[in-house]
Protein backbone atom coordinates (compact mmCIF):
# COMPACT_ATOMS: atom_id res chain seq x y z
CA UNK A 1 0.00 0.00 0.00
CA UNK A 2 2.80 2.57 0.65
CA UNK A 3 4.15 1.55 -2.62
CA UNK A 4 1.67 2.78 -4.78
CA UNK A 5 1.24 5.86 -3.01
CA UNK A 6 4.90 7.13 -3.68
CA UNK A 7 4.36 5.53 -7.44
CA UNK A 8 1.37 7.54 -7.73
CA UNK A 9 2.81 10.98 -8.11
CA UNK A 10 5.25 9.99 -10.52
CA UNK A 11 2.72 8.48 -12.85
CA UNK A 12 0.83 12.02 -12.90
CA UNK A 13 3.23 14.22 -14.01
CA UNK A 14 5.07 11.95 -16.19
CA UNK A 15 1.42 11.91 -18.38
CA UNK A 16 1.02 15.38 -17.92
CA UNK A 17 4.22 16.30 -18.92
CA UNK A 18 3.37 14.37 -22.22
CA UNK A 19 0.30 15.49 -22.88
CA UNK A 20 0.38 19.78 -21.69
CA UNK A 21 3.81 20.86 -23.16
CA UNK A 22 2.70 21.23 -26.07
CA UNK A 23 0.22 23.80 -25.06
CA UNK A 24 1.94 25.20 -21.84
CA UNK A 25 4.82 26.42 -20.51
CA UNK A 26 7.53 25.08 -18.92
CA UNK A 27 6.40 27.00 -15.92
CA UNK A 28 3.08 26.42 -15.89
CA UNK A 29 3.92 22.55 -16.31
CA UNK A 30 6.05 22.74 -12.91
CA UNK A 31 3.18 24.90 -11.12
CA UNK A 32 0.70 22.16 -12.19
CA UNK A 33 2.90 19.37 -11.11
CA UNK A 34 3.64 21.02 -7.56
CA UNK A 35 -0.43 21.56 -6.76
CA UNK A 36 -0.36 17.80 -7.88
CA UNK A 37 1.97 16.71 -5.64
CA UNK A 38 0.29 18.72 -2.84
CA UNK A 39 -2.83 17.20 -3.21
CA UNK A 40 -1.31 13.29 -3.47
CA UNK A 41 0.44 14.34 -0.17
CA UNK A 42 -3.24 15.67 1.29
CA UNK A 43 -4.64 12.25 0.31
CA UNK A 44 -1.74 10.11 1.50
CA UNK A 45 -2.38 11.99 5.06
CA UNK A 46 -5.65 11.15 4.85
CA UNK A 47 -5.61 7.56 4.31
CA UNK A 48 -2.32 7.64 6.90
CA UNK A 49 -5.24 8.22 9.39
CA UNK A 50 -7.47 5.75 8.34
CA UNK A 51 -5.12 3.15 8.36
CA UNK A 52 -4.28 1.28 11.71
CA UNK A 53 -1.61 1.49 13.08
CA UNK A 54 0.26 -1.84 15.11
CA UNK A 55 1.04 -1.32 18.00
CA UNK A 56 4.81 -2.27 19.09
CA UNK A 57 5.55 -5.12 20.43
CA UNK A 58 5.39 -4.30 24.29
CA UNK A 59 8.70 -4.24 26.05
CA UNK A 60 10.62 -7.55 26.89
CA UNK A 61 11.76 -7.00 30.74
CA UNK A 62 14.81 -7.97 31.34
CA UNK A 63 15.17 -9.82 34.71
CA UNK A 64 16.79 -8.40 37.11
CA UNK A 65 18.79 -10.79 39.70
CA UNK A 66 17.54 -10.62 43.11
CA UNK A 67 17.95 -12.70 46.81
CA UNK A 68 17.74 -15.61 46.75
CA UNK A 69 14.49 -16.77 48.23
CA UNK A 70 14.69 -17.29 51.83
CA UNK A 71 14.62 -21.45 52.85
CA UNK A 72 12.77 -22.27 56.14
CA UNK A 73 15.25 -23.27 58.64
CA UNK A 74 15.21 -26.90 59.03
CA UNK A 75 14.00 -27.54 62.63
CA UNK A 76 16.52 -28.42 65.13
CA UNK A 77 16.32 -32.24 66.39
CA UNK A 78 14.89 -32.67 69.63
CA UNK A 79 17.36 -33.63 72.66
CA UNK A 80 17.65 -37.26 73.06
CA UNK A 81 16.81 -38.02 76.47
CA UNK A 82 17.18 -36.05 79.35
CA UNK A 83 19.43 -35.71 82.65
CA UNK A 84 18.41 -36.44 86.28
CA UNK A 85 20.42 -34.50 88.63
CA UNK A 86 18.90 -33.43 92.52
CA UNK A 87 20.71 -30.43 94.25
CA UNK A 88 20.37 -30.23 98.22
CA UNK A 89 18.66 -26.73 99.41
CA UNK A 90 18.34 -27.80 103.29
CA UNK A 91 17.45 -30.22 106.30
CA UNK A 92 13.75 -29.14 107.12
CA UNK A 93 13.86 -31.15 109.87
CA UNK A 94 16.56 -33.73 111.89
CA UNK A 95 19.85 -31.65 111.08
CA UNK A 96 22.88 -33.93 111.33
CA UNK A 97 23.88 -35.23 114.60
CA UNK A 98 20.51 -34.50 116.20
CA UNK A 99 19.84 -36.36 119.40
CA UNK A 100 17.09 -38.69 119.23
CA UNK A 101 16.45 -41.07 121.85
CA UNK A 102 16.79 -44.59 121.66
CA UNK A 103 13.56 -46.33 120.22
CA UNK A 104 11.82 -43.46 119.64
CA UNK A 105 10.04 -42.76 115.72
CA UNK A 106 11.08 -39.60 113.81
CA UNK A 107 10.25 -38.05 110.43
CA UNK A 108 13.56 -36.82 108.39
CA UNK A 109 12.27 -33.92 105.46
CA UNK A 110 14.97 -32.91 103.05
CA UNK A 111 14.15 -30.31 100.76
CA UNK A 112 15.66 -30.94 97.32
CA UNK A 113 15.68 -29.02 93.35
CA UNK A 114 15.48 -30.36 90.32
CA UNK A 115 18.76 -29.61 88.93
CA UNK A 116 18.42 -31.68 86.00
CA UNK A 117 15.95 -31.39 82.25
CA UNK A 118 13.96 -34.11 83.45
CA UNK A 119 10.25 -33.52 84.83
CA UNK A 120 10.08 -35.67 88.44
CA UNK A 121 6.75 -37.75 88.55
CA UNK A 122 5.32 -39.95 90.70
CA UNK A 123 7.06 -43.01 88.85
CA UNK A 124 10.04 -41.79 90.77
CA UNK A 125 11.30 -43.01 94.36
CA UNK A 126 13.02 -42.08 96.74
CA UNK A 127 14.84 -45.03 98.12
CA UNK A 128 17.30 -46.43 100.37
CA UNK A 129 21.07 -46.78 99.52
CA UNK A 130 23.32 -47.42 102.26
CA UNK A 131 24.25 -47.24 105.44
CA UNK A 132 22.27 -47.42 108.36
CA UNK A 133 18.28 -48.03 107.39
CA UNK A 134 16.61 -46.98 110.99
CA UNK A 135 14.06 -48.96 110.03
CA UNK A 136 12.75 -46.78 106.77
CA UNK A 137 11.09 -47.89 103.59
CA UNK A 138 13.32 -49.63 100.92
CA UNK A 139 11.59 -46.65 98.49
CA UNK A 140 8.53 -44.81 98.51
CA UNK A 141 6.82 -42.89 95.48
CA UNK A 142 7.75 -39.26 94.98
CA UNK A 143 4.45 -37.00 95.77
CA UNK A 144 4.06 -35.33 92.55
CA UNK A 145 5.39 -33.55 89.53
CA UNK A 146 8.39 -31.50 89.91
CA UNK A 147 9.43 -29.67 86.85
CA UNK A 148 13.05 -28.30 86.68
CA UNK A 149 14.16 -25.62 88.64
CA UNK A 150 11.51 -26.48 91.04
CA UNK A 151 11.90 -27.71 94.39
CA UNK A 152 10.22 -30.84 96.58
CA UNK A 153 10.39 -32.12 100.23
CA UNK A 154 10.74 -35.42 100.47
CA UNK A 155 10.12 -37.17 104.21
CA UNK A 156 11.14 -40.90 105.70
CA UNK A 157 9.43 -42.70 108.47
CA UNK A 158 12.15 -43.48 110.50
CA UNK A 159 13.33 -45.18 114.08
CA UNK A 160 16.39 -44.32 115.97
CA UNK A 161 18.26 -47.41 117.01
CA UNK A 162 17.32 -49.04 120.62
CA UNK A 163 22.15 -48.68 120.86
CA UNK A 164 23.40 -45.42 122.13
CA UNK A 165 25.75 -43.98 119.21
CA UNK A 166 26.03 -42.35 115.70
CA UNK A 167 23.75 -43.77 113.09
CA UNK A 168 23.72 -42.80 109.45
CA UNK A 169 21.67 -43.80 106.95
CA UNK A 170 22.63 -42.82 102.81
CA UNK A 171 19.31 -42.06 100.28
CA UNK A 172 18.87 -41.13 96.96
CA UNK A 173 16.56 -40.81 93.70
CA UNK A 174 15.40 -43.37 91.34
CA UNK A 175 13.61 -42.35 87.61
CA UNK A 176 11.42 -44.38 85.60
CA UNK A 177 13.88 -45.96 83.87
CA UNK A 178 15.28 -47.84 87.11
CA UNK A 179 18.42 -45.76 87.44
CA UNK A 180 19.24 -44.14 90.45
CA UNK A 181 20.46 -40.80 90.58
CA UNK A 182 21.99 -37.94 93.76
CA UNK A 183 23.58 -34.90 94.27
CA UNK A 184 25.55 -33.57 91.23
CA UNK A 185 24.60 -36.29 89.28
CA UNK A 186 24.83 -39.32 91.71
CA UNK A 187 25.82 -38.46 95.25
CA UNK A 188 24.04 -39.89 97.96
CA UNK A 189 22.24 -37.38 100.58
CA UNK A 190 21.76 -38.89 104.56
CA UNK A 191 20.58 -38.28 107.72
CA UNK A 192 22.45 -38.65 110.77
CA UNK A 193 21.46 -38.79 114.22
CA UNK A 194 23.01 -39.29 117.67
CA UNK A 195 21.32 -41.94 119.94
CA UNK A 196 22.37 -40.88 124.10
CA UNK A 197 23.41 -43.61 126.18
CA UNK A 198 21.51 -43.85 129.98
CA UNK A 199 22.12 -40.98 131.77
CA UNK A 200 24.06 -41.08 135.07
CA UNK A 201 22.61 -39.37 137.67
CA UNK A 202 24.03 -36.59 138.90
CA UNK A 203 24.37 -35.81 142.90
CA UNK A 204 24.09 -32.29 144.00
CA UNK A 205 25.22 -31.54 147.67
CA UNK A 206 24.27 -29.13 150.25
CA UNK A 207 26.96 -27.64 151.79
CA UNK A 208 26.32 -25.86 155.44
CA UNK A 209 29.83 -25.67 156.79
CA UNK A 210 33.26 -25.82 154.94
CA UNK A 211 34.23 -30.24 154.31
CA UNK A 212 30.80 -31.02 156.48
CA UNK A 213 28.40 -32.58 153.88
CA UNK A 214 24.77 -32.74 155.54
CA UNK A 215 22.98 -34.26 152.43
CA UNK A 216 23.17 -35.35 148.99
CA UNK A 217 19.96 -35.41 146.71
CA UNK A 218 19.94 -37.22 143.07
CA UNK A 219 19.49 -35.27 140.00
CA UNK A 220 15.63 -35.13 139.48
CA UNK A 221 13.29 -33.05 137.81
CA UNK A 222 9.83 -31.09 138.54
CA UNK A 223 8.82 -32.09 135.05
CA UNK A 224 10.71 -33.23 132.13
CA UNK A 225 9.78 -34.42 129.11
CA UNK A 226 10.56 -35.62 125.45
CA UNK A 227 9.41 -34.86 121.69
CA UNK A 228 6.96 -32.27 122.87
CA UNK A 229 5.56 -30.21 119.84
CA UNK A 230 4.45 -26.55 119.81
CA UNK A 231 2.59 -24.72 116.83
CA UNK A 232 3.50 -21.16 116.38
CA UNK A 233 1.62 -18.58 118.44
CA UNK A 234 1.38 -20.95 121.58
CA UNK A 235 3.18 -20.61 124.94
CA UNK A 236 4.42 -23.73 127.44
CA UNK A 237 4.83 -23.71 130.95
CA UNK A 238 8.26 -25.22 131.91
CA UNK A 239 7.57 -26.34 135.76
CA UNK A 240 4.61 -28.30 134.78
CA UNK A 241 5.53 -29.25 131.60
CA UNK A 242 2.38 -28.66 129.48
CA UNK A 243 1.03 -25.89 127.08
CA UNK A 244 -0.42 -22.43 128.23
CA UNK A 245 -2.01 -19.51 127.11
CA UNK A 246 0.65 -17.44 126.29
CA UNK A 247 -2.16 -14.60 128.66
CA UNK A 248 -1.02 -17.20 131.98
CA UNK A 249 1.33 -16.22 134.45
CA UNK A 250 3.08 -19.63 134.78
CA UNK A 251 3.71 -19.27 130.60
CA UNK A 252 7.50 -19.47 129.89
CA UNK A 253 8.11 -19.00 126.78
CA UNK A 254 6.05 -18.52 123.22
CA UNK A 255 7.30 -19.92 119.82
CA UNK A 256 6.52 -17.33 117.23
CA UNK A 257 6.92 -18.21 113.23
CA UNK A 258 6.88 -15.11 111.35
CA UNK A 259 7.53 -14.84 107.73
CA UNK A 260 10.39 -12.46 106.18
CA UNK A 261 10.53 -12.91 102.32
CA UNK A 262 11.75 -15.39 101.05
CA UNK A 263 11.93 -17.73 104.24
CA UNK A 264 10.49 -18.13 108.13
CA UNK A 265 11.55 -17.09 111.18
CA UNK A 266 11.06 -19.63 114.12
CA UNK A 267 11.61 -17.75 117.71
CA UNK A 268 11.47 -18.22 121.29
CA UNK A 269 10.12 -15.20 123.21
CA UNK A 270 10.71 -15.34 126.90
CA UNK A 271 7.50 -14.58 128.81
CA UNK A 272 6.59 -13.82 132.65
CA UNK A 273 10.44 -13.17 133.69
CA UNK A 274 11.76 -16.43 132.75
CA UNK A 275 15.48 -16.21 131.02
CA UNK A 276 17.33 -18.18 128.73
CA UNK A 277 20.63 -18.95 127.24
CA UNK A 278 22.76 -20.80 124.40
CA UNK A 279 24.68 -24.05 126.04
CA UNK A 280 25.54 -26.23 123.44
CA UNK A 281 24.98 -28.93 120.59
CA UNK A 282 21.80 -30.78 120.86
CA UNK A 283 23.73 -33.87 122.44
CA UNK A 284 24.95 -31.73 125.76
CA UNK A 285 22.56 -32.15 128.64
CA UNK A 286 23.40 -29.41 131.19
CA UNK A 287 23.08 -29.99 135.05
CA UNK A 288 21.45 -27.15 137.18
CA UNK A 289 25.03 -25.74 138.45
CA UNK A 290 26.33 -25.82 134.72
CA UNK A 291 22.45 -23.45 134.18
CA UNK A 292 23.43 -21.16 137.52
CA UNK A 293 26.76 -20.64 136.08
CA UNK A 294 25.61 -18.95 132.89
CA UNK A 295 24.63 -14.78 132.43
CA UNK A 296 21.02 -15.59 131.09
CA UNK A 297 18.71 -13.46 129.72
CA UNK A 298 14.92 -12.64 128.72
CA UNK A 299 15.42 -10.84 125.07
CA UNK A 300 14.07 -13.09 122.25
CA UNK A 301 16.37 -15.87 120.25
CA UNK A 302 16.29 -18.17 116.93
CA UNK A 303 14.82 -21.71 117.74
CA UNK A 304 17.79 -23.02 115.91
CA UNK A 305 18.71 -26.88 116.65
CA UNK A 306 20.40 -26.86 120.19
CA UNK A 307 20.69 -27.20 123.68
CA UNK A 308 19.58 -24.01 125.72
CA UNK A 309 19.64 -23.35 129.48
CA UNK A 310 16.36 -21.48 131.34
CA UNK A 311 15.51 -20.18 134.37
CA UNK A 312 11.95 -20.80 134.87
CA UNK A 313 9.78 -17.87 135.91
CA UNK A 314 9.20 -19.68 139.39
CA UNK A 315 13.41 -19.48 139.88
CA UNK A 316 13.92 -23.09 138.79
CA UNK A 317 16.55 -24.07 136.25
CA UNK A 318 16.28 -26.37 133.61
CA UNK A 319 17.37 -27.34 129.91
CA UNK A 320 15.57 -26.90 126.28
CA UNK A 321 16.55 -29.22 123.90
CA UNK A 322 15.17 -28.23 120.08
CA UNK A 323 15.20 -31.06 117.63
CA UNK A 324 13.61 -28.92 115.30
CA UNK A 325 11.69 -25.86 114.30
CA UNK A 326 9.66 -25.83 111.15
CA UNK A 327 6.16 -24.58 111.78
CA UNK A 328 5.90 -26.74 114.33
CA UNK A 329 8.74 -27.22 117.23
CA UNK A 330 9.91 -30.25 118.40
CA UNK A 331 11.63 -30.41 121.87
CA UNK A 332 13.01 -32.06 125.27
CA UNK A 333 13.01 -30.48 128.35
CA UNK A 334 13.72 -30.62 132.10
CA UNK A 335 12.94 -28.86 135.24
CA UNK A 336 15.26 -29.39 137.85
CA UNK A 337 13.73 -29.49 141.41
CA UNK A 338 16.78 -28.30 143.03
CA UNK A 339 17.33 -25.30 143.63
Amino acid sequence: MHRRLILLPLLIASLLACNLSASMSREQVATLAAATIEAVNATRAAQAIELPTEAPPPPTETPIPGSPTPVPPSPTPGIAGCTDIAGFVADVTIPDDTAIDAGDGFVKTWRLRNNGTCTWTSSYSLVFDHGDKMGGADAQPLPGAVAPGNTVDLSVNLTAPNTAGTYQGFWKLRNNAGVLFGLAGNQAFWVRIAVPGTPTPTATGLVFNPGIIITILPLIYTSSGTDAALASDACFDLDTGVPVGCGSASADFRYQVTFVFPTFNEEIQPLHGAEFRYFGNPGTTPTSADCQALALGSGSFDANVNTYCYRTSNGKYGFLRIDSAALTMQFDWGTYTFP
